[in-house]
């Protein structure tokens, strides 16, 4: 009896820095299995480059989408209740496989680091212009560099 079981998604990424060969395909049971530049496994974007752009983007989308959340919710309660609100619905995307995408560039992180900046200026009320190192301070809130 011949096992012809092959996992439903399965892709080859061919790992390079700069010249990307054409022809590498790898096959599994003469099954050819399709080139993609970069797999959701697990909730992780994994890309052919590995500098984890796709997934930063994806971390920047969500805690954008939590920091509109959070903007309208800091009008009708107090801080002290806000802050595990941040933690719930912000945390959870940062934490998430940053032993992996956490050393990336430092291109790649900017953005992210702009947004959680941005947040933690919705949460305290402070202008655009405030200096985050003494907010992070005083709110006890944890920066990405941090994590």
């Amino acid at each position: 009896m011949q096992n012809n079981f092959l996992p439903l998604p399965v892709h080859a990424i061919h790992k390079t820095k700069k010249y990307v060969d054409t022809n590498f395909s790898v096959q599994i049971n003469n099954r050819l299995l399709p080139r993609t530049e970069c797999v959701k496994y697990l909730g992780v974007i994994i890309d052919d480059k590995l500098n984890w752009k796709p997934h930063v983007t994806l971390v920047e989308k969500q805690v954008s989408k939590a920091s509109g959340i959070i903007c309208k919710l800091r009008h009708y309660i107090l801080f002290r209740s806000l802050k595990p609100v941040c933690y719930s619905l912000v945390y959870p995307h940062l934490q998430y496989a940053i032993t992996s995408w956490g050393s990336s560039s430092f291109s790649a992180l900017n953005t992210l680091n702009i947004i959680h900046n941005k947040l933690v200026r919705i949460m305290t009320f402070s202008k655009f212009n405030t200096n985050v190192c003494k907010l992070y301070e005083d709110t006890q809130i944890l920066n990405i560099d941090n994590l």
